[in-house]
């Protein structure tokens, strides 16, 4: 299961909003806004993608709330 690489939401890619190639790779977002950020500066977000835990189901559901909204 792939997560954003900007807020770090697991995502399924049937779900994600948006994807994004870099350097032979598909990353997909949970919104446009996070897949801008990523292509501004694509490195800020993939040099600690190690270290930064994904959000948990409560952030998914929060997000899924208000992006409805």
């Amino acid at each position: 299961m792939p997560s954003d690489p900007v807020c770090r939401i697991d995502l399924e890619e049937q779900g994600a909003m948006a994807s994004s190639e870099y350097q032979g790779k598909v990353y997909w977002f949970c919104t446009h806004t996070c897949k801008e950020a990523f292509e501004e500066d694509p490195e800020r977000y993939l040099k600690d993608i190690a270290i930064r835990p994904p959000k948990t189901a409560w952030w998914k559901r929060f997000r899924r709330a208000n992006r409805a909204a």
